[in-house]
């Protein structure tokens, strides 16, 4: 619909507000890695207080350390699955900047051709930023890691379920669903 109108402020605001959540999402993203490379650094003192915890394990130092990384990991893919998302939302801005005008009557293949193209590109952020979120929830499961092994299986199995329903089975698909013209 943004191609139809004489003005697309709006729509471009749309698509900076999505680029902010992003860009939230992948500033906080550098503070929680800042926070885990601490911890890494003060290994000792955190392995002794989660050691005195009921239900903890008695990890060594290199299993501590082996659990930390794997939060790293999460944590760097997310980043970089937010930045991507966030330089890939900017470039639908500039797209639907680019298109051409309605006062310039463009032929309907090349309207569609740039429909298609936006709408491409505005996908591959969403998705680039759902994989992102991923990365945080699947990094709350890992934190039970660091209790002992059948919270890490049991909170990973409960962020599949999550996962699954909100993408197959939520109202919220449902909604958006109907919301799709018929073909």
């Amino acid at each position: 619909m943004a191609l139809i109108r004489e003005n697309r402020i709006t729509d471009t605001n749309i698509v900076a507000n999505l680029e902010r959540n992003v860009s939230f999402f992948a500033s906080t993203t550098l503070l929680v890695l800042a926070g885990l490379v601490t911890m890494l650094g003060s290994s000792e003192m955190m392995l002794g207080m989660l050691n005195d915890l009921p239900f903890s394990d008695q990890s060594t130092l290199a299993q501590w350390e082996v659990k930390v990384v794997l939060l790293i990991c999460l944590f760097v893919y997310g980043f970089f699955k937010f930045t991507w998302s966030l330089r890939q939302f900017g470039l639908v801005s500039v797209m639907i900047g680019s298109a051409p005008e309605k006062s310039l009557k463009p032929d309907v293949q090349e309207m569609n051709r740039h429909v298609e193209s936006i709408s491409k590109m505005a996908s591959k952020a969403s998705g680039n930023f759902n994989n992102g979120l991923r990365s945080y929830y699947f990094a709350m499961a890992g934190l039970g890691w660091f209790l002992n092994a059948w919270v890490l299986i049991g909170l990973s199995v409960f962020v599949v379920v999550i996962l699954y329903r909100r993408e197959f089975k939520s109202d919220t698909l449902g909604i958006m669903m109907d919301d799709l013209p018929d073909a």
